[in-house]
């Protein structure tokens, strides 16, 4: 007979089978999880935006698609070469916002949600505001996103 080296066997308990079994429930309440949040945004999901003021100036959100103007809040569009004429100094709605923020320059400045098809000539817009010596950002954003401004600003 031979005599066996090492440790008899003993029992134990192995926890594997039930991390296992726990990863794979966490991973289906994932998506779950995801699957409501993804369609509960869909496709007409707004995108709200929080524009904090730059340097004690409050911001004015404006969209440019290249041809037309949104102004927010109120979602007022202006046609580009309307709102463009005399230099910005007319009675559209765009004339009249920027004739606002070009007298309170110190205290106000525009924000623009730039649609790419809008990057080919957002050059002429901000040339416009820059000559009325209005302080201007942009940020780009989604051809088809809704873009919105946080109540309170």
């Amino acid at each position: 007979m031979g005599r066996q080296h090492g440790r008899p066997e003993a029992d134990y308990f192995d926890l594997f089978p039930f991390i296992s079994i726990l990863v794979c429930t966490l991973g289906c309440l994932l998506m779950v999880t995801m699957s409501v949040v993804a369609l509960s945004l869909g496709p007409g999901a707004t995108e709200i935006w929080q524009i904090e003021g730059a340097a004690n100036k409050l911001p004015t959100l404006i969209e440019w698609d290249g041809d037309i103007i949104t102004i927010h809040p109120g979602r007022v569009r202006v046609a580009f070469g309307a709102a463009s004429d005399n230099g910005g100094r007319n009675d559209s709605p765009f004339g009249r916002l920027v004739e606002r923020i070009r007298q309170n320059r110190g205290r106000e400045y525009i924000f623009v949600a730039v649609r790419p098809s809008g990057f080919g000539n957002l050059e002429a817009l901000l040339t416009l505001l820059q000559r009325q010596g209005i302080n201007a950002g942009y940020e780009p954003i989604e051809q088809d996103r809704s873009v919105g401004v946080a109540e309170g600003r």
